[in-house]
């Protein structure tokens, strides 16, 4: 940038440690202030707000583009506040997430979409020629989306959910005050210790390549699924007068089994959407540290960047080096960017690997020259 001391290793330090670390532009001022240097939060925010739509946002949009190419989905949405969005004070907005599943055998990728609004029209847009599974919980503009998609689209059930709810359940009774034998009695109890059995031969399994899974699905988890709803069915249908908590349970239970039982259909489905929400809990511990996106440009960068980072920490690569490597690259390529200049950009290309390679190697041998002692190499 023009009149600006800006490097690709300083910023992707300042990224880094904002969209990795959770530490906000002005608290890393402050660090920079505490070693002497005059770096103010505004000037990071418009080094940020330039450098990442400038040279990183295609970098996230051929990921989607690839991504809307596989045959399963797990998605998930949380919400961002944006202060300067047109919008009176009070009106969420959205981060949508979206990945590959995590059974499947494709390199990972992560995609996190800003949307002002929650509304069945982003997943139109992002799914228009998608044909395959969707692995999502209840929200109903995942089986609006189904619908219209002439049986393209296959939305598939989240048992973490189901089985979210019946814990919840559990808890609203005063177990603290209750023997061994009336918490065994409990229809709340049944139900999570079947869901348990359900997940103990699912896990058995997670090893195993997809259509081995499926058959093995067949014959050690389909029955427990069995049990598991036979016995929901027979509380749907019960006299007997449940908690509120409970009723609700046993109505989502009922109501989405057809989606809940998907996943016995291909062994690349996942039996919950935990990828996800592992991701969206990621992006939760960052936004409880900076609360908030100051403006519409902020929460697109915000999308961007957490795209290009969980998808570096899904493929195990190292998120700072990798970050380095796309603000090196990308800023000095002569020829055009295609598709396979992108692709050579992405984690898993042979390119970034031997660049990490390198560069991990001159920083242990740096290290190396301190300490007497032996560094762990962890790319030999």
């Amino acid at each position: 940038m023009q009149h600006s001391y800006v490097s690709p290793s300083v910023m992707a330090d300042i990224l880094y440690n904002k969209f990795v670390m959770g530490i906000p532009f002005c608290r890393q001022s402050m660090d920079f202030a505490l070693s002497g240097i005059s770096l103010s939060k505004q000037t990071m925010i418009n080094w940020a707000n330039s450098i990442v739509p400038g040279f990183l946002d295609d970098v996230s949009t051929y990921m989607c583009t690839r991504l809307v190419k596989e045959r399963y989905i797990q998605n998930d949405e949380t919400f961002i506040q944006v202060n300067k969005d047109g919008r009176s004070p009070g009106h969420k907005s959205y981060m949508w997430v979206h990945c590959t599943s995590e059974l499947s055998d494709c390199d990972p990728i992560v995609v996190f979409c800003y949307e002002a609004t929650r509304g069945t029209d982003h997943l139109r847009k992002l799914f228009g020629e998608f044909m395959g599974y969707i692995t999502c919980d209840a929200y109903v503009s995942y089986q609006v989306l189904e619908s219209e998609a002439d049986g393209n689209i296959t939305v598939t059930g989240c048992m973490m959910h189901c089985r979210r709810y019946f814990a919840e359940a559990f808890f609203v009774n005063d177990v603290a005050s209750m023997t061994d034998e009336e918490l065994a009695g409990l229809p709340e109890t049944k139900v999570l210790l079947l869901i348990r059995a359900v997940y103990a031969e699912e896990n058995r399994l997670r090893d195993m390549l997809p259509h081995e899974r499926k058959q093995a699905r067949l014959g050690s988890v389909k029955p427990r699924l069995d049990e598991l709803f036979e016995y929901i069915h027979f509380l749907d249908g019960s006299d007997d007068t449940y908690s509120e908590r409970m009723q609700k349970a046993v109505s989502y239970a009922v109501n989405q089994e057809k989606h809940l039982r998907v996943f016995l259909e291909d062994g690349s489905i996942p039996i919950d959407n935990g990828r996800a929400e592992r991701i969206i809990r990621s992006y939760s511990i960052g936004r409880s540290n900076w609360l908030f996106a100051d403006s519409i440009k902020g929460a697109y960068v915000n999308a961007t960047m957490y795209s290009i980072v969980e998808t570096a920490k899904a493929n195990d690569v190292n998120v700072k080096m990798y970050l380095q490597y796309l603000l090196e690259k990308i800023p000095v390529c002569q020829g055009e960017k295609n598709d396979e200049f992108w692709e050579y950009m992405m984690t898993w290309s042979p390119a970034y690997k031997e660049y990490e390679k390198k560069t991990a190697e001159s920083v242990i041998n740096a290290y190396g020259r301190m300490f007497p002692e032996p560094i762990s190499r962890r790319y030999d």
